[in-house]
């Protein structure tokens, strides 16, 4: 995955400026070639003349050649500034302390725009006053700024550090979201990575897949459409997970999903979950088990049948969480 954007010196007064200066240029030389006569105090010398024009030429080509080409990512930020810095300047992810997109005065901190050093940073820039900071683990602190609002900066904010959801879930107390949030925020932004989220399923990190079925809850009450197509792998390749907390959330998830699922797809999920509340001793699996149960039991017949004693036997259970559960359940389907 890459992100390349091309920026320009495109600012409207910066033209005009360029243009009145020329404009000025050539009147001046039509005083002296052709008039003969001074252009303000004294009549310019030939050289003098030459000078400015190969002064004015530089200047021009200058501004009509100056590309930032900013280039991001799973391995590092990197950019050139032509023609000043032909080659790609290289920014790490690995190698990064932090960064982050921010919003800049750049008349303010840097006094204008182009390549500029404030004492503290370096600024890289063209136009805007969006960019992203980065801080080196090294301590060395550059600002590389890049203005469009939907290309390298939002392709980082969007995507952090270019580090992948799997790593970016882990870490932290088990019992934390960590940056689920985020992932979730992200996704719901961006529908396409929600392969890449589903794939954490997979991780050999527990934590991750505790945050991944997590992740799964919101986006299913947020935006359930992004989990429709992947039913048949929830009820195949997720069923098969020996964890509790993607054994509850399948629970959930059946829930919310019943109306999208064929029938076929309610017979697979109600034997996963009638496998759970016969076999699993978790009592959060337990319980969200009973609560979509039930629920679908009222217009299955034979379902009913089937979860009441299980629901009686779960009343005598030791944890108040469940026994009260099963109390309530068996109430609703009838004792």
């Amino acid at each position: 995955m890459r992100q390349r954007e091309q920026q320009r010196f495109t600012q409207w007064f910066i033209w005009v400026l360029l243009i009145f200066v020329l404009v000025m240029a050539a009147v001046a030389k039509y005083y002296t070639y052709y008039l003969k006569e001074p252009f303000g105090n004294a009549l310019p010398t030939d050289e003098l003349l030459r000078v400015s024009d190969y002064a004015l030429a530089a200047v021009l080509l200058i501004f009509m050649s100056a590309r930032l080409i900013p280039e991001v990512d799973e391995k590092e930020l990197r950019f050139k500034y032509l023609p000043f810095i032909p080659w790609w300047k290289r920014y790490p992810w690995d190698e990064m302390e932090s960064f982050e997109v921010v919003d800049y005065d750049p008349l303010d901190e840097f006094l204008g725009w182009g390549i500029r050093y404030n004492f503290k940073t370096w600024c890289y820039n063209v136009k805007g006053n969006k960019g992203l900071r980065i801080k080196m683990k090294s301590g060395k602190t550059s600002a590389d700024w890049h203005p469009k609002t939907r290309g390298v900066c939002t392709f980082v904010k969007t995507h952090g550090s270019m580090k992948t959801f799997e790593t970016r879930l882990q870490g932290g107390h088990p019992n934390s979201l960590g940056n689920t949030i985020e992932v979730v925020n992200e996704v719901l932004a961006e529908n396409a990575l929600f392969n890449e989220l589903f794939e954490c399923y997979f991780s050999p990190d527990e934590i991750v897949r505790l945050r991944t079925s997590n992740a799964m809850k919101r986006i299913c009450k947020a935006e359930k459409t992004l989990l429709i197509p992947y039913i048949d792998r929830f009820l195949t390749d997720i069923a098969q997970i020996d964890q509790a907390s993607a054994q509850w959330t399948l629970s959930q998830l059946f829930g919310m999903l019943e109306k999208d699922m064929t029938d076929d797809q309610i017979q697979q999920a109600k034997a996963i979950m009638k496998h759970n509340l016969a076999q699993h001793q978790d009592w959060i699996v337990l319980t969200q088990t009973m609560e979509t149960l039930t629920k679908w039991s009222k217009s299955d017949v034979d379902l009913k049948e089937w979860v009441k004693p299980h629901l009686k036997r779960l009343t005598a259970d030791e944890r108040k969480s469940v026994s009260g559960k099963a109390k309530k359940m068996l109430d609703r389907v009838g004792r």
